[in-house]
């Protein structure tokens, strides 16, 4: 216990031996000496950890909203066309049974995506890609991907980045994830299923692009382009 005296004016507790409050500097009665209860280790304690998390909390919901940069290389409109006459090549190629081979440059993937995101459907006007998407995002290298995205959780905008590998496995086109930001927030591992999915779900209307990509023999990134290859139909 610890004892002092409380002010009349504030009820403020000053030490014993003041004639002032240590507060306001109202003069004190020296006969209202009160007993303040000592805070116990344990709840000195629990007070610590409550106060690291919540700014640990903090920290992390900063991370969250503070928006990951994007490092691919913008495209235009003609990229986006240039991007679709190599899709159409490789797509008549794999139909004729011809070996074709494409390298799209980053330029013209970001934007084709740019297009897809402004582009709506005939039937409806509904937009091909996610509703919530506004924008996406994609720095290709010798090591792999790296796809930055934007979107909204409620209200709360949110930027997710993606790091993996493109590849191909049983007929399949594949992204094998090794890293997921959402912000500048690292996620866990388990995490990266849940990513994956809602990256395929982003562009789950893109049937023909999807169905090009499963039937590709070969695909390898390298500096800001992707080599793409069809052997023909099997």
């Amino acid at each position: 216990m610890s004892v002092g005296i409380k002010c009349t004016a504030c009820g403020h507790v000053s030490p014993i031996g003041r004639l002032f409050c240590a507060k306001c500097g109202a003069k004190l009665d020296v006969t209202l000496i009160v007993k303040d209860r000592e805070v116990s280790p344990a709840r000195r304690v629990y007070r610590a950890v409550r106060v690291v998390f919540l700014l640990a909390l903090l920290l992390a919901l900063v991370q969250l909203v503070r928006p990951a940069k994007p490092v691919g290389e913008t495209g235009s409109a003609a990229d986006a066309a240039q991007l679709a006459t190599r899709l159409n090549r490789l797509y008549e190629g794999h139909q004729a049974g011809q070996p074709v081979q494409e390298i799209a440059t980053e330029r013209e993937i970001n934007g084709y995506f740019a297009s897809l995101l402004l582009s709506t459907e005939e039937n409806g006007g509904a937009r091909v890609v996610a509703v919530d998407l506004e924008s996406f995002n994609v720095h290709v290298n010798t090591n792999g991907a790296v796809l930055v995205w934007s979107t909204r959780v409620g209200k709360l905008p949110v930027t997710y980045e993606v790091t993996g590998v493109p590849g191909l496995a049983g007929g399949e086109f594949t992204f094998e994830v090794q890293r997921i930001r959402a912000g500048h927030l690292p996620l866990p591992r388990s995490a990266y299923p849940w990513a994956t999915a809602r990256l395929y779900r982003l562009f789950a209307n893109l049937n023909a692009e999807r169905n090009l990509l499963n039937s590709l023999n070969e695909i390898r990134t390298g500096d800001r382009r992707v080599l793409a290859r069809v052997a023909g139909a099997r």
